[in-house]
């Protein structure tokens, strides 16, 4: 599976990152981190929100893009810390319309509804997977990307209590 997705990013030019509705530290510092990951790389990367970020939280989704019913096709969607497909609200046409997809999450109840799924529901956030997913297939993590993971981790692990 993990050589699967490096596969698929390496793969994709196109690229959306899509997190949950209402979206918290945690999806937040998950879709952006890994789309400065993805920039880095050389891909077009873009994530959707879908409505604007929290005041307290809006630093961690930098030029946030609030999905507004546009057609768009990628080559590759990912999903993350996004227990179901439903909690993509709108924004799930960009995930079905996407030439393949991938989740990232660490809930327990995902019902794996991406053509690949990555899914530790042990971990306390998404964005402790997709770090350490990273980190383990050799892409490289910049320090912005680095400190959008870890706010993630920070979000859903109550300050690592």
């Amino acid at each position: 599976m993990a050589e699967k997705i490096k596969e698929m990013i390496e793969e994709a030019e196109s690229i959306a990152v899509l997190c949950h509705i209402n979206a918290d530290g945690d999806a937040l510092g998950s879709a952006y981190g890994l789309k400065e990951v993805l920039l880095q790389m050389g891909k077009s990367a873009e994530c959707f929100l879908e409505e604007r970020p929290n005041r307290r939280i809006a630093f961690l989704a930098e030029n946030a893009k609030v999905y507004g019913g546009e057609k768009c096709k990628f080559d590759l969607c990912i999903a993350v810390d996004t227990a179901t497909k439903e909690r993509l609200g709108a924004r799930s046409i960009i995930f079905d319309s996407a030439k393949k997809t991938v989740c990232i999450d660490h809930h327990k109840s995902n019902p794996l509804y991406a053509d690949v799924n990555l899914v530790k529901g042990s971990y306390c956030a998404a964005a402790e997977v997709i770090y350490e997913y990273l980190k383990d297939n050799g892409f490289e993590i910049n320090e912005k990307a680095a400190r959008l993971f870890y706010c993630g981790i920070m979000s859903d692990s109550g300050c690592l209590k």
